[in-house]
Parts: C-alpha cells; structure tokens; sequence
C-alpha cells in the first residue's frame, strides 16, 4: 500500500480546492476506512508506553509543525488520559483526552506518524475515543482542530463552531460533537465556570 504524507502542505491550505480536499481526505481517512492489523490501547501518563506517545508528539508537532516545546508539553499530561495505536510493535499514532467537566471532554494532540498515513488509523483512534466517552457519560466533546483537517471530524460527527482561528501559528476551527440524545450545546460548557477565553486555552491544537 502506498502511504499518504501531508508533508509538503503549507500551514495555510486552499480548502476550496476539491482536488486538495480529497488529498487530505485520503491522508486521513485513507481509501481502505480501516487498518486492520492496528491495535489500539489507554495508557496514563506513568505507564512505560507513554514516552512513545510523548515520542509521536514530538515528532509531528515539534518537528513536522514547528510547534513550540512550551505549546505542547504543557503540564497537563497527568490530568489525561492517553490513546495509543500500534502496527505491529511499532508506535504509530497518539491522542490525549481531558475532562472538563463530568459531562464535557476535550480531544488534543490527535497524531498519526508521516509513514503510517492514508490507512484510516486517525478515524479508528477518534471513533474508538468516542465509543468511549460515550459508554462513560460524556455528553459533550470538544476539540480545537487543524483546518486541513476538519473533515475527518465532521465525518466524526462533529460541527463547527465561530470562526477561524490560529494558534501556534496553524489554523485552527473549534467544533464539537454532542453524544447521541443529548442537546448540550457550547454555552453548557461555560456555564461550568470555565470563561471563552478559558475555554479555547483547553482546546489546544490537536
């Protein structure tokens, strides 16, 4: 299978180009929606598999996007829980997940190693995620996503929410998905006491 990289984007894509819409969509997504040789599994931030995860991190958002170490290793790791996905004994993608209240959860530092692209293992760690939160209670998921890939998480279900942004120089669009039968929107959210802008130093870049 020939892989997909996203290496040679610019951090400001034209998403009104359909053939560059459909690239990206094949990144993430992949032509085959499934990897199935993936292996898929939580781990704290004290578990000896975490520096893998740190490892991903690292690599993608230091080295690939020029995030800064400050941005992204930013304390919180012990409040989270981590996702991790395998390919064999090879380490290839890493999620970090946040409460923010017993009800709202926040996905960050979604990643996927430039090698390991194109075999949908972004959408098996996000619906494994959300299978997740949904079986524990969690009405509300919110994240800060990278424009260029927004439409992985409007696949997901999720929904835009306000206007673009940048952080850490990358644009950014905030969207949220609510559990199925529940109508929380973002304005439950900040009635938890966390203020909009306390609310968009959570959602980090994913």
């Amino acid at each position: 299978m020939r892989l997909a990289s996203n290496a040679n984007l610019t951090t400001d894509p034209d998403l009104t180009d359909p053939d560059l819409t459909a690239r990206l969509d094949s990144a993430w997504l992949g032509a085959d929606p499934f990897a199935p040789d993936l292996t898929i599994a939580w781990v704290s931030a004290t578990h000896p598999d975490f520096v893998q995860a740190l490892a991903i991190r690292q690599q993608v958002f230091q080295q690939e996007q020029g995030v800064a170490a400050a941005l992204e290793f930013d304390g919180l790791d012990p409040t989270a829980q981590h996702l991790l996905a395998w390919i064999g004994p090879i380490a290839v993608g890493t999620a970090r997940i946040r409460p923010l209240d017993c009800r709202t959860s926040k996905v960050e530092r979604l990643a996927v190693i430039p090698s390991y692209r194109g075999r949908g293992i972004a959408f098996q760690m996000m619906t494994h995620i959300l299978q997740h939160l949904d079986r524990t209670g969690v009405e509300t998921v919110c994240l800060h996503a990278q424009l260029y890939v927004q439409n992985l998480y409007l696949k997901l279900g999720f929904e835009p929410i306000g206007a673009i942004f940048e952080e850490a120089g990358i644009p950014h669009i905030k969207m949220q998905r609510r559990s199925p039968g529940t109508s929380r929107m973002e304005s439950d959210v900040q009635r938890t006491g966390v203020t909009q802008s306390g609310y968009e130093s959570l959602c980090l870049t994913v």
